[in-house]
């Protein structure tokens, strides 16, 4: 649970963001409802101080009322005889009990100051299902545009079957929405670094979208989507099997230029090029090799030309 109150700031003494986070771990999770609160309009229209508080370990005494049953119960085990104490459980005396640190995050923002507990376990660890292609597309918002596009999600129609599911195409310059019931919404303007497309969840997208203007970078349609607004960072997974057609001139000129060529890879095993698809900002192959499975995200540059197919004669 969240707690949240609108008071004076505390004085500059008691703001000293840097050594409260020195013990920050690498990650930390917050609940969805902190995120939602920080998201309100009042908040993200003000710079936030971040505190990070591990909490000290307390010890919590007795109670009064815990001492005197004690006490009470004692009584009446020594007054009882040798016998009856037999059949009695002797009385132990309530001892103080120690009560493990709870971490807390804190977040400045003028004069409201929100107050979150953490979520306990180990964050993802999504730096393992991130491309290790140092090139993605990018792909920029202005604040208007990522106002219209809060909107958009925010009044997208719903269906009696609805996956949430929503396709981002990007062809380099425009974004255009659309969902499996037909629903179609073009937004101009936006820039992407190269042409791409991508399927996410709607309600997920429309979440991150709440915290600000962001820079997307993207590495492929079936690789997470990296969204990125000042120092926050949100990961979206890709929904499988959901194709986003982008027109891609370069990547239509690669296929056939390369699709069905026999190629030698850098570590010298051979196979024909079966699909050219992209991972950021380059173009790929995947190259079947008949004693092994189909070998991904192979770059173009580093593949060598054996043979092309021989095409049957009209």
């Amino acid at each position: 649970m969240a707690s949240i109150s609108n008071r004076a700031p505390a004085t500059a003494s008691r703001l000293h963001p840097l050594p409260v986070i020195a013990d920050l771990p690498q990650n930390i999770i917050l609940p969805c409802a902190t995120l939602g609160v920080l998201a309100a309009p009042a908040l993200l229209a003000r710079d936030w101080i971040f505190l990070f508080a591990k909490g000290k370990e307390t010890v919590c005494e007795p109670s009064g009322a815990a001492l005197a049953d004690y006490e009470k119960a004692h009584a009446l085990w020594k007054a009882a005889s040798k016998e009856e104490r037999a059949q009695m459980e002797k009385p132990v005396k309530p001892i103080a009990e120690k009560v493990p640190a709870v971490p807390r995050a804190r977040f400045h923002a003028g004069l409201w100051e929100l107050t979150s507990k953490l979520i306990d376990g180990n964050f993802p660890n999504w730096r393992q299902v991130m491309p290790q292609f140092d090139n993605p597309a990018i792909v920029t918002f202005t604040p208007e545009q990522a106002g219209q596009l809060r909107t958009v999600l925010a009044q997208w129609p719903k269906v009696k079957i609805d996956n949430d599911a929503i396709s981002l195409a990007l062809p380099g310059t425009g974004l255009r929405l659309s969902d499996q019931n037909g629903t179609l919404h073009m937004l101009p303007g936006v820039r992407s670094s190269v042409p791409i497309g991508i399927t996410v969840n709607r309600k997920l997208l429309a979440d991150a979208m709440a915290l600000g203007t962001p820079v997307l970078r993207l590495f492929s349609d079936q690789d997470p989507l990296d969204f990125r607004i000042g120092l926050v960072r949100v990961i979206l997974m890709p929904l499988r099997g959901t194709a986003v057609v982008v027109e891609d001139t370069a990547k239509l000129s690669a296929e056939t230029q390369w699709l069905g060529c026999t190629v030698r890879l850098p570590d010298k095993h051979e196979g024909e090029v079966i699909a050219i698809s992209r991972n950021g900002g380059k173009l790929v192959a995947t190259v079947g090799d008949p004693p092994r499975p189909a070998i991904q995200r192979v770059p173009l540059e580093t593949m060598k030309l054996l043979s092309r197919p021989v095409l049957a004669a009209a």
